[in-house]
């Protein structure tokens, strides 16, 4: 099957991607899938896009294969794998990894007698590049297309917050930014604190906010195009 794959040559974070598929004609009953994977994590196992005729169509050699039947009669225990947890015992080691890796897959999707068809995938907070990836069958033909679409926002903003406060520490907060609007930017970026109450508990009482800004609030700046720029809060608990 010509498979013509039309997408975006870009999509910002948290949008819907979509993926334009035209088979022709049809014949009989035809199906598509669509994934849209993280071009990082392909790149680790040198990843191809999948293509069906290579394992239905394998080229094979001559081969002689031997087996040998005494375990119908002997009962072997089941061998598990095996563990070695060290002094630390079952406890997992390392960071949690904050960013999810984007693999997103379509299932299995109907094509019309048309032969064009949309598939919509979501895509999450993210920036880098997809591989969108299709492979459409029908009971006679196998089709394979691929391409790829970047995901960025036109300003980024990464922060690191410290998980726990002791009363009285001072912390300082950078707020990492950057421009990838295309033409210089004025930035101006606020941050303030609010409490976070359970409903029910305190929400009828003006209980101090726990943690205090220290200095100013708000800082601006000229950002040229594929800059970046590290701001930095001050905060104290109380």
């Amino acid at each position: 099957i010509d498979v013509k794959l039309d997408v975006p040559t870009e999509v910002r974070s948290n949008s819907t991607l979509a993926v334009n598929l035209d088979l022709g004609a049809t014949k009989g009953p035809t199906t598509v899938t669509v994934a849209a994977v993280d071009e990082g994590i392909l790149s680790l196992t040198n990843f191809k896009t999948p293509d069906p005729m290579k394992k239905l169509f394998p080229r094979r050699k001559l081969g002689v294969g031997t087996a040998e039947t005494i375990g119908w009669a002997i009962a072997v225990p089941a061998s598990g794998n095996t563990r070695s947890t060290g002094g630390g015992g079952d406890s997992p080691g390392g960071r949690v990894q904050a960013v999810k890796p984007v693999a997103i897959w379509s299932g299995v999707v109907e094509v019309p007698e048309s032969g064009k068809v949309e598939v919509k995938l979501d895509v999450p907070q993210y920036q880098g590049a997809l591989r969108v990836m299709a492979v459409a069958a029908d009971e006679k033909r196998i089709g394979v297309a691929d391409s790829q679409v970047l995901v960025r926002d036109p300003l980024v903003l990464q922060t690191t917050l410290p998980r726990f406060l002791m009363a009285g520490d001072s912390i300082q907060i950078p707020v990492f930014v950057t421009n990838l609007s295309g033409e210089e930017r004025e930035i101006r970026v606020d941050m303030d604190v609010e409490p976070m109450l359970a409903t029910g508990i305190g929400a009828e009482e003006k209980i101090p906010l726990p943690v205090q800004m220290i200095g100013e609030r708000t800082t601006a700046f000229k950002l040229a195009d594929g800059d970046n720029k590290t701001v930095v809060f001050r905060a104290k608990a109380k």
